[in-house]
């Protein structure tokens, strides 16, 4: 090389030189104006066919719009000049994303990712991807066609169009941790399916934004056969066995996994045997026909919460079989009437002695799928029927062993309601029997009644006796008595409308006459104690009858020395003196009760103006006051006031003071001793005017 080659190389390299570092520096003062300015073209493509451009109001709006386009794309190169490099460099997103390029590890993607067929933008929007998650068709549906194409067109997809709070691909299976379903730690593993749905489908309250509340399915689930199997680790039905795991949709769709027309195919994947007869059952042909009222699988033993027919708390049990199972659509009168379906069968089996052993809770008693089969339900038409006629009798041969034709024909539906059969004829003839032979037996009883009543009166009236009861004070035991007697039959009609008593009084099933005869007792009771009260204070009896019943510390005392005395501790009875301490606790229990129950009576007759001054829960707390101040009414009266004035043997059959107001002398002067040695003889009076010829004539 002569020295003129020499020089000349060095004058290029000198030349050269600042050309080069000219690329560098241009890269770090690109802006994204500068980029924009020929990629802002959706449209544009590298010499290679592979897309370039961007929307420039896109990218402003996506999650990255706060960066440089040099913070992703820093390949060196001649960024005046297209190309701008002669090797690309492909994005590193784990610069910013470390954490989810280590999600990758261990996951169904990770080999894909390794081997450069998947990257980030396969999954991501390039320059767009949003603050909020990605739809999933957007990525997912570029590899997993089939799922994605089923997802279309279920009920989350609709929901994410609807308002985007419905599940999508990274809902369930992850973002970047994707396991395979047979992962036993993979969210949608079978194993985990339950809690990934109860993710969204336990909470409370399901209520949507058009306030319709949804039914609470999780806590079913887990109550159910399934649930519990699938708790114990055994092989048992999860949400998606039903409702598909990409296709769920609502039960309204046809293509639906749990529409009516397809539930028996659903249900047919683990119980095959039991959808087959439930096809050929007359309910399977009715649903099969489009006949929506005819039952399928979930209409009997329910949608999420399965119990087993052992259940107590079933409604497949034995105990609910006939009356809420069957007879949900069987004593419908709508569904007899629509399809011309015989009545009265399940009343019949409740008035059998199947009916009545089951009710009483007992389980090894025919119910209805005994004789019709559990699914196998056919016609009494159809000749396959365990219940056609050529069939039925080894129908009952199951239970009844020998069982012929005529003893099948010894009970069925129809024999038991034929009312012109012997069966009926032996009804009528018995309750015509029962009222003639009763009714007999209480007039000739109650014609005796009155002549031994009119004797004991008569006799008691002989005798000499002390009043204790004057005119007024009868007058409003009669009224008391008549107004409790007729507030108790018309309040507890109301709370227990189905006892025989309440039936009749029933007044045609008018609830207002009831209502009006109420208010009417208590509007008579409540003037007779305003009434007692006034009596009370003006007139001389009335302050000495209420001196009389102040209770006090006598009392207790004489209430142990009286248990002594019929305990046999005790020689002789306590010296009671006008009233003893049964009697005055009967008052006060009674005059406490009448102004209870006219208070809480109000109030629930007037419960919009109590709700103006009192608490909320006023007229609720005035209703459960009302009813079981009632019931200690009531209870106390037959077992406290009946014992002594008709049970207690020294006054059977009955104390007639509140007829006469007179009681005779030497029962006073034994229950009231404190009183008669008091005042002694005066308050004794002769024998009733005419007793004595009144008693011979009786």
């Amino acid at each position: 090389m002569t020295l003129r080659h020499f020089a000349i190389g060095c004058l290029c390299i000198l030349l050269a030189g600042p050309a080069a570092l000219v690329p560098a520096v241009a890269l770090a003062q690109v802006t994204n104006d500068t980029c924009l300015d020929c990629h802002d073209d959706a449209s544009m493509l590298s010499d290679r066919g592979h897309p370039v451009g961007i929307v420039a109001a896109r990218f402003q709006a996506s999650i990255h719009s706060d960066m440089d386009c040099t913070d992703c794309h820093s390949t060196p190169g001649d960024y005046e000049d297209v190309p701008h490099y002669t090797k690309y460099t492909p994005v590193d997103c784990s610069g910013c994303h470390d954490d989810a390029m280590a999600s990758f590890k261990g996951s169904v993607h990770e080999d894909v990712l390794n081997d450069r067929d998947m990257t980030c933008t396969t999954c991501h929007t390039i320059h767009q991807h949003g603050r909020a998650e990605h739809e999933a068709l957007d990525g997912c549906g570029d590899c997993h066609e089939d799922a994605a194409t089923a997802y279309a067109t279920s009920v989350h997809r609709a929901g994410r169009k609807q308002n985007g709070g419905a599940a999508t691909c990274a809902s369930c299976h992850g973002s970047h941790h994707v396991l395979a379903v047979a992962d036993s730690t993979s969210a949608v593993n079978e194993r985990n399916v339950p809690l990934l749905c109860g993710g969204c489908h336990a909470k409370e309250p399901p209520v949507t934004a058009d306030y319709v509340r949804l039914p609470v399915v999780v806590p079913g689930y887990l109550e159910s056969v399934h649930g519990k199997g699938w708790q114990e680790g055994k092989h048992a039905a999860v949400c998606t066995s039903c409702h598909g795991a990409h296709d769920s949709r609502l039960s309204t769709d046809p293509r639906s996994h749990i529409n009516r027309q397809n539930v028996a195919e659903t249900c047919g994947q683990c119980h095959d045997q039991i959808a087959v007869e439930y096809e050929n059952s007359i309910h399977g042909s009715a649903v099969a026909l489009g006949v929506e009222d005819a039952p399928t699988c979930n209409d009997c033993h329910s949608e999420h919460l399965i119990r087993g027919p052992h259940n107590l708390n079933g409604q497949v049990s034995a105990e609910h079989r006939a009356k809420e199972l069957c007879g949900a659509c069987h004593t419908d009168p709508e569904i007899l009437s629509k399809y011309g379906i015989a009545g009265g069968v399940v009343e019949s089996y409740l008035d059998s002695y199947h009916g009545w052993a089951v009710s009483r809770g007992a389980s090894l008693v025919a119910t209805c799928t005994d004789c019709h089969n559990v699914h196998e339900i056919r016609s009494t038409l159809d000749p396959a029927s365990s219940v056609h006629d050529t069939n039925v009798a080894g129908t009952c041969a199951r239970c009844h062993e020998g069982a012929n034709d005529r003893f099948a024909q010894s009970y069925t539906h129809a024999g038991a309601l034929e009312a012109r059969g012997p069966h009926g004829w032996v009804r009528y003839v018995y309750l015509w029997l029962i009222a003639v032979v009763l009714g007999g037996m209480a007039i000739h009883n109650a014609v005796i009644a009155r002549w031994e009543l009119r004797r004991h009166l008569s006799h008691v009236r002989r005798e000499p006796a002390v009043q204790r009861w004057r005119r007024a004070e009868r007058l409003q035991h009669i009224v008391l008595l008549l107004s409790f007697t007729g507030l108790a039959v018309t309040g507890f009609a109301l709370r227990f409308p189905e006892s025989w008593w309440a039936r009749l009084i029933q007044l045609d099933g008018h609830e207002i006459i009831r209502a009006y005869l109420h208010r009417a007792f208590g509007i008579i009771m409540t003037v007779t104690a305003i009434y007692h009260g006034v009596w009370l204070t003006v007139t001389r009896r009335g302050r000495w009858s209420l001196r009389e019943m102040v209770p006090g510390f006598h009392d207790m005392r004489q209430a142990g020395e009286n248990m002594a005395f019929h305990l046999g501790l005790r020689r002789t009875r306590p010296a009671f003196r006008a009233f003893d301490y049964t009697q005055k606790a009967e008052y006060w229990a009674v005059v406490w009760g009448t102004w209870v129950m006219a208070l809480t009576g109000l109030i629930l007759w007037y419960p919009t103006v109590a709700t103006r001054w009192a608490p909320v829960w006023i007229v609720r707390v005035a209703e459960a006051i009302h009813f079981y101040e009632a019931i200690l009414a009531v209870s106390a009266i037959a077992i406290w006031h009946f014992f002594f004035v008709i049970f207690l043997p020294a006054v059977y059959p009955m104390s007639t003071t509140w007829i006469d107001g007179r009681m005779p002398a030497g029962e006073w002067k034994e229950f009231h001793a404190g009183q008669y040695a008091q005042e002694g003889e005066a308050p004794i009076q002769s024998p009733a005017p005419g007793s004595e010829e009144k008693s011979q004539q009786n």
